[in-house]
């Protein structure tokens, strides 16, 4: 059964939706804010994580933000602190990394440029 969770319950943050709205993009798929309010108020509550990584993932999550809960529908997890969504993942992991346009992609090429010495 949903969750009854509505715009005025949750509290979308800017950075919630800009992810949202970056990994719609990088995957070709339509979305707007309604559209993640909407996949929001049909989102089911997540179980424990089966592997290791993710766990410890979670886990220091939870450690930085306090209670945290994860809701997932339509292959989307939504992350929720308090009440506020503080980001909009994929559930599957390598549909999150948005490849070499991405940010943190970009931030990982410059890391290994300084390490060689190359800027």
């Amino acid at each position: 059964m949903p969750l009854n969770v509505t715009s005025r319950s949750i509290r979308i943050t800017d950075h919630a939706t800009a992810r949202f709205l970056e990994r719609c993009r990088y995957l070709h798929i339509k979305g707007d804010a309604a559209e993640l309010r909407y996949l929001l108020s049909t989102a089911r509550r997540e179980g424990r994580p089966k592997n290791r990584t993710s766990r410890l993932h979670f886990l220091k999550r939870e450690i930085f933000r306090g209670k945290t809960l994860y809701l997932v529908a339509d292959g989307w997890r939504f992350v929720v602190s308090g009440r506020m969504l503080i980001t909009v993942e994929r559930v599957k992991p390598h549909e999150n990394d948005m490849g070499k346009e991405g940010r943190s992609c970009r931030r990982t090429k410059d890391r290994a440029k300084k390490l060689s010495g190359d800027l």
